[in-house]
């Protein structure tokens, strides 16, 4: 029996693989690799982006407190941070004591610095969109001069420098050869999937004059974690309130997120003598990368050899490869070492 004729079908089946090759390959979905893209476009650099979809401006802008922070509370212009207990606010380091704080919590105890953030300006949320080819990302393959990323589109994208803003869990999940990583750096993969940020920006019809980072307690009779939020003017009637709160990936549904949105209004109510009337716009946003639950030097060493050519970005991890040890994204709060330095990518 003659198969020819079958095998040249499927011959022609076969979907026709396009190569993309590129010496800066971008994963742009937040504000750090907008923020990198921005530096990009800002130096004639040559680069590519992927995303899952196009950006809007809420997916570029930073959200919750501030994340600029000190330990030196005698630092000019630093503002200590204060938390709800015995209705009226109160200092860290004093006599009362706060309810706990949980994993995350920490970092913003700390004095919050006065500086300018940098914004992602509109021009570039543009240039971005214009840019960025719309994939998903179905598996990556480590090479021995950089990546090969593949699409979902049958593209492949020849790279490399890889700059990934989603956590290492996420990308091991995609990594085709896992085998290149010792059994050490796998089995600690785990410690980095924490709690999720939950992030809550509030518009009140009030003007509210308060530059401290407020700790509210989620509940006054159980350790439940705080609502921990910056305010600022908006105008001489309105206020904005940016709030964070830290989940338990286990309880992450909408119900509950519902229940944990009544309760921060309710405590604002009675703090700050707001009606219900005073609510005006909720902006609430779920982070999809969970904040790590430890920062392992070991570990960072390994990817930084293993993975080159592999730029962590984002609230985990500095551009510059390594893992947070002392910069101002919340997860240094496990150190307690901070600086404005590393605060932006550099």
């Amino acid at each position: 029996m003659d198969f020819s004729g079958l095998r040249k079908k499927i011959a022609e089946e076969k979907p026709e693989i396009t190569t993309i090759t590129t010496e800066h390959l971008v994963v742009c979905f937040d504000y750090y690799s907008a923020l990198l893209c921005q530096k990009f476009f800002e130096s004639k650099t040559n680069f590519e982006i992927i995303g899952e979809r196009l950006l809007d401006n809420l997916d570029v802008r930073q959200k919750g407190p501030s994340t600029f922070r000190m330990d030196d509370e005698n630092l000019a212009e630093s503002t200590p941070s204060i938390f709800y207990k015995d209705q009226k606010f109160r200092a860290f380091g004093g006599r009362s004591k706060s309810m706990e704080l949980k994993i995350g919590e920490e970092f913003f105890s700390h004095p919050k610095v006065s500086t300018d953030c940098t914004h992602i300006a509109e021009e570039t949320l543009e240039s971005i969109n214009e840019k960025i080819k719309t994939k998903q990302i179905t598996k990556i393959e480590k090479t021995e001069s950089g990546y090969l990323v593949f699409t979902g589109d049958n593209c492949v994208y020849e790279t490399v420098n890889l700059y990934w803003p989603k956590g290492l869990p996420a990308f091991v999940n995609v990594l085709k050869n896992k085998s290149i990583m010792t059994e050490s750096m796998l089995s600690k993969i785990g410690d980095l999937e924490g709690p999720i940020p939950l992030y809550i920006d509030i518009e009140v019809n009030k003007l509210i004059e308060k530059e401290k980072t407020m700790f509210l307690p989620v509940s006054l009779t159980h350790e439940q974690g705080h609502f921990i939020g910056d305010v600022k003017k908006i105008n001489e009637k309105k206020s904005q309130f940016s709030f964070v709160h830290f989940i338990d990936p286990n309880e992450v549904n909408e119900d509950h997120i519902g229940r944990l949105i009544k309760n921060l209004k309710r405590q604002m109510e009675k703090i700050f003598e707001l009606k219900r009337s005073d609510f005006l716009d909720d902006v609430i946003s779920l982070s999809p990368i969970g904040i790590a639950k430890t920062i392992d030097d070991e570990l960072a060493s390994e990817t930084n050899y293993v993975l080159k050519g592999l730029h962590l970005i984002g609230e985990q991890y500095m551009e510059n490869d390594i893992f947070v040890d002392s910069c101002s994204v919340w997860q240094s709060g496990f150190r307690g070492q901070k600086s404005l330095d590393t605060a932006t990518l550099s």
